[in-house]
């Protein structure tokens, strides 16, 4: 079954968004900002969701694909590297730090197979017009490098 990201959260006391700990400067904060999220969740709410078990966000899959088109990880350095750095982690949608990554690295692979090639380009198109909108608008797209 298909999982939205949650775009409300409800206050928790004892943490900060995480959102209001990271710079509103950094690139990958300015590149979150432009991605159409909702759109990229609706072409893919097909893909299948198991109720049996936790399943990672689609917005966490998407976050991390990109991330990796970025930063060309493989996948288990991608998931090491995301929960050392809160921006990889608010990028993916995250909005508390975690401590433990959001899924194993099968569960990415599974999702990249089953997109297949067609997804994966259309991935990519979000992620370079969201990177062609930070170049027109001065904030820095041209430090970001995409395959």
């Amino acid at each position: 079954m298909y999982r939205p990201s949650s775009q409300a959260t409800q206050a928790n006391l004892f943490y900060a968004p995480l959102k209001h700990m990271l710079d509103p400067e950094h690139l990958l904060m300015k590149l979150e900002g432009e991605i159409n999220w909702a759109s990229l969740e609706r072409k893919f709410q097909w893909y299948p969701r198991s109720v049996a078990w936790p399943t990672p966000s689609l917005r966490s899959l998407l976050g991390l694909l990109m991330l990796n088109m970025l930063y060309k990880a493989t996948r288990d350095e991608l998931l090491r590297q995301w929960v050392e750095n809160p921006y990889w982690q608010y990028f993916c949608g995250e909005q508390e730090f975690q401590w433990q990554p959001p899924m194993p690295s099968s569960d990415l692979l599974h999702f990249e197979q089953a997109i297949g090639e067609a997804g994966r380009e259309l991935v990519a198109k979000s992620l370079k017009n969201a990177r062609l909108a930070l170049l027109a608008s001065g904030t820095g797209g041209r430090q970001l490098q995409l395959a």
